[in-house]
């Protein structure tokens, strides 16, 4: 019976092991996952602040393109002043 008794405190010490050696090893991997969730955030970070300098620029192009727009619609519009503009002013008054 002791005999019995040894073999099955031995089995278990066996099976200890290995459950620590498993919980040892789903420690690292948690360590490496929090690292991994870390990098993550700091890589989300920076392309957000990318992204939002670059919205700025395109913002900032589209108001130079839409004011170049407005200044060439102005020049087709505008209208030279008579050549003999002189004589028209003086026949006026």
């Amino acid at each position: 019976m002791k005999k019995a008794a040894l073999e099955q405190i031995t089995g278990l010490e066996n099976i200890f092991k290995q459950i620590e050696q498993a919980v040892e090893s789903c420690s690292g991997m948690q360590s490496a996952l929090i690292n991994q969730e870390s990098l993550e955030s700091e890589i989300v970070k920076k392309v957000d602040r990318q992204f939002d300098g670059l919205k700025t620029i395109i913002d900032d192009q589209k108001k130079n393109a839409e004011n170049t727009i407005k200044n060439l619609e102005s020049v087709l519009e505008y209208k030279a002043p008579p050549q003999d503009l002189a004589k028209e002013t003086l026949q006026m008054l």
